[in-house]
């Protein structure tokens, strides 16, 4: 190449290169206006910021994204975070909830709750009172998904005894 084509080609390359800035700079503008109830329910992180996130065992860690080690199935799953606090407290909520199905399932396997929803009962479940600091049984006739409830209120104090033994 003789210098007259290198310079054409440079000037050939700017142009490309400032047709490539337009079309970025509009595609992070459009990224911004984006309103978050569009977006997709999953969470994304930047090269090196940290990701913490709920292990299967239940454990909470952390790393520093390097846009390998956050597979697609694992956030579909819910299980990263952007602090450590919320990572905490969803090990802890699911531990709970998976600690009331075992002990349903070992003392109260038959009963179903849709019944006693149908008829207005008044029914009992476990959650952690954070006025006692311990985990106690409360009542509701009222649907709530994120319960696991119990045919009495004998075997719902049960599990929140038997929880509370645990959290010693």
């Amino acid at each position: 190449m003789n210098k007259y084509e290198i310079k054409q080609r440079l000037e050939d390359l700017d142009k490309q290169q400032a047709g490539i800035d337009s079309e970025r700079a509009d595609l992070l503008n459009e990224l911004e206006n984006i309103a978050e109830s569009e977006s997709n329910d999953q969470l994304y992180f930047k090269k090196g910021e940290t990701a913490w996130f709920v292990e299967l065992n239940g454990v909470v860690n952390y790393e520093t994204y390097n846009n390998d080690f956050i597979s697609e199935s694992t956030n579909a799953a819910h299980r990263f975070f952007r602090s450590g606090e919320m990572a905490d407290m969803f090990a802890a909520k699911t531990q709970m909830i998976a600690n009331c199905l075992f002990f349903k399932e070992l003392h109260d396997r038959e009963y179903t709750e849709t019944d006693s929803f149908r008829q207005g009962d008044e029914m009992s479940y476990v959650a952690f009172d954070y006025i006692q600091n311990c985990y106690a049984v409360f009542k509701t006739c009222c649907e709530n998904n994120n319960a696991v409830f119990f045919s009495t209120p004998e075997i719902a104090q049960k599990c929140a005894d038997w929880l509370n033994g645990k959290s010693e």
